[in-house]
């Protein structure tokens, strides 16, 4: 009699059919070939358990010993024996695609593993771990399934007795987690096959589509049991919202917005993560850069100072989140780009100028908001990070940053006084980990010999500090401008957050900034007819697929991005200061026109064409909100804060020394 196909399996064949993994012919003959089919479980009782969801960690399909979660398969084993892993073709569960070929050598009492790295997996909601192997047991040799968390915990069940040695077919092992107590399966090391012999034996076996099984979403509900909190609602009530007066208005989407750093935040290590999405398949981006970090600081201080939290709490968040600051790998004092909020390992190993300047330059801010024991922790961060390692002496500019797999520094530099790269610069030189100079090396617009630019600049040299620079400038209609690379808002205002560029620089940045703004307002508005306006990089979402875009206006830059009909709510807020009345049109009309409005304020990005919101939260962007609006309500709050430090004070006149755009 054929035993019942499993319901392990049944589900995987309907999620291949569904993702497109697998034709509906394919698995027609996957069922084909794979009946009669015996499957064991590890008994009655335990696989009883309701099983909806998995995670995959490997079905060997990528052929490069490179788990689906970044890890690597390696072999261990005893003096005189051998172990070898290869891949074999058409020999997996399905019969089409690969599985892992295990080849031994044991002697006497000898054992072998083969083990793959879980990388610190946060699976804290499965109830099982499902393998399947190809198996003929040979002298009583032993198999066992070893499970390792990062405080090194172990815990191995011997499966031996759950396969049968007669059998020509793939089963499937399947162990419920509660049998690997007290393993911690919120940060899990490593898995292990193990192989024992007592009286030494040559064999092989084929091992094929490890998972970890448990209810709902296994991996995201796993991620989640990490949070404050996580938003129960998609949409908020907009008619309420437009109901409000202005300041008021402001004032609540501060507050919604605030909720993403109440709430999204790793309970162990108080890390902000990258991102949330709520539509199609929910997802948490559990990973973090130095700019979420220090924007997430700037996000306490403006809760306090609206009344969102109290001092005390605002002082142990920083406090917490510190801590776990200090104990993250570093290079020459500064963090590399991306870092697991589960687990706190690099996930990126490289280090980005811009990034580590706008950490830096929060740093500089909680400095200024608490004074004394935390003051003194974040002063010691700030001396720690030398950004004269980043530095090109002989471009007189930054590197984009560096590569520490690779051991070497970008090709490119950070050339261009419109990017908001400039706050890496200004904090270098306040620190003094750069000359003054550095600020006038950096191009106001691209030398005129470079023809493939968008314009020829015109302008004059003027000399600054003994440095002859190029005065020059772009055109759009009557205004006049020095363009960013990619022409979006976000380039151009986010330095004004916590730089006095209106204040100091109203004939240079100041004047910059509000020309900009202008050109975005009409280009969206007036040119393109588009009913709201705010170009910048954001998330959009094209079906059950989302990525990350760099978007922006090509008349306003010297290359340029596509815009793509995609408008961001935190561009357009960004410039609040600079145009009051057209902003707090633009905030009603986005809440009027589209469902872009959630439990935590406004989501990333709305495509016109369809149209089509893309319902996630990024911390960027949200802190770039939080902080516009508070600088708003506040009388330029941040900036005060930042620009009394006396080591600011020292290079603010950086600010107020040119005049752009001089006849």
């Amino acid at each position: 009699m054929t035993a019942p196909f499993p319901k392990a399996v049944r589900l995987f064949l309907v999620f291949a059919i569904a993702t497109g993994l697998l034709s509906a012919c394919a698995v027609k003959r996957a069922l084909k070939s794979v009946t009669p089919y015996l499957s064991k479980s590890y008994g009655k009782k335990e696989s009883s358990a309701k099983i909806t969801r998995f995670k995959l960690i490997d079905n060997f399909a990528s052929r490069d010993f490179k788990n689906s979660i970044g890890g690597y398969w390696s072999t261990e084993v005893s003096d005189e024996s051998s172990v070898k892993i290869d891949y074999a073709e058409e020999e997996a569960v399905s019969r089409y695609g690969y599985a892992l070929q295990v080849r031994y050598h044991l002697a006497p009492k000898a054992q072998a593993a083969v083990l793959t790295d879980l990388n610190g997996l946060d699976i804290s909601r499965a109830t099982a771990i499902s393998l399947w192997f190809e198996y003929s047991a040979h002298r009583g040799s032993k198999i066992k399934v070893r499970l390792t968390d990062q405080k090194n915990r172990v815990r191995e069940i011997d499966v031996t007795g759950k396969l049968d040695p007669a059998s020509k077919n793939w089963q499937e092992i399947l162990i419920p987690a509660g049998r690997f107590r007290p393993v911690d399966f919120n940060r899990l090391a490593k898995l292990e096959i193990i192989i024992e012999s007592r009286e030494g034996e040559d064999g092989s076996f084929f091992l094929d589509h490890i998972s970890f099984f448990g209810p709902e979403d296994v991996f995201f509900e796993s991620l989640k049991d990490n949070l404050r909190g996580f938003p129960g609602k998609l949409d908020a009530d907009r008619e309420e919202l437009l109901g409000l007066g202005d300041k008021e208005l402001l004032k609540r989407i501060a507050r919604d917005t605030w909720r993403y750093f109440e709430n999204t935040l790793d309970r162990r290590h108080d890390l902000p993560l990258d991102r949330i999405k709520l539509s199609w398949r929910k997802e948490i981006g559990d990973y973090t850069s130095p700019t979420n970090i220090g924007l997430y600081y700037l996000a306490v201080i403006c809760a306090r100072e609206l009344g969102f939290i109290s001092e005390p709490e605002a002082q142990s968040r920083i406090r917490r989140s510190l801590k776990t600051l200090e104990k993250l790998s570093k290079w020459k004092g500064l963090l590399y780009n991306y870092y697991s909020t589960t687990n706190l390992s690099v996930t990126t190993p490289f280090v980005s100028t811009v990034d580590n300047g706008w950490l830096c330059a929060a740093l500089f801010v909680v400095k200024a908001s608490f004074p004394g024991a935390i003051a003194e922790r974040g002063e010691k961060i700030i001396r720690q990070m030398d950004f004269y390692e980043l530095y090109d002496p002989g471009e007189g500019k930054f590197n984009l940053g560096y590569d520490d797999n690779a051991k070497k520094f970008s090709n490119s530099h950070y050339g261009l006084l419109a990017s908001e790269a400039r706050m890496a610069s200004f904090i270098a030189i306040a620190k003094g980990d750069v000359e003054i100079e550095h600020w006038y090396r950096l191009n106001r617009v691209l030398p005129r010999s470079l023809r493939w630019q968008n314009q020829i600049p015109k302008g004059k040299y003027k000399i600054y500090r003994d440095i002859r620079v190029f005065e020059g400038y772009y055109t759009s209609g009557d205004k006049k401008f020095i363009p960013s690379w990619g022409g979006s808002l976000f380039e151009f205002l986010m330095p004004s957050m916590l730089l006095k560029e209106k204040e100091l620089g109203g004939s240079a940045l100041g004047k910059n900034d509000l020309m900009a703004a202008e050109i975005h307002r009409d280009y969206a508005l007036s040119k393109k007819r588009y009913p709201v306006w705010g170009i910048a990089p954001c998330m959009v979402d094209r079906g059950a697929r989302s990525s990350y875009q760099e978007l922006g206006i090509k008349e306003i830059a010297t290359r340029g991005y596509s815009e793509r009909a995609v408008i961001s709510p935190y561009a357009s807020i960004l410039a609040l200061e600079l145009l009051p009345e057209d902003v707090m049109i633009n905030i009603r009309r986005l809440l009027n026109f589209y469902p872009i409005y959630g439990e935590y304020g406004f989501y990333d990005s709305v495509s016109l064409r369809k149209p089509m919101v893309t319902k996630q939260y990024l911390a960027l962007d949200q802190a770039m909100i939080l902080v516009a609006i508070t600088n708003y309500l506040k009388q330029g709050f941040l900036r005060e804060k930042f620009h009394n430090l006396p080591e600011v004070k020292r290079i603010q006149t950086l600010l107020s020394e040119e005049k752009f755009f001089e006849a």
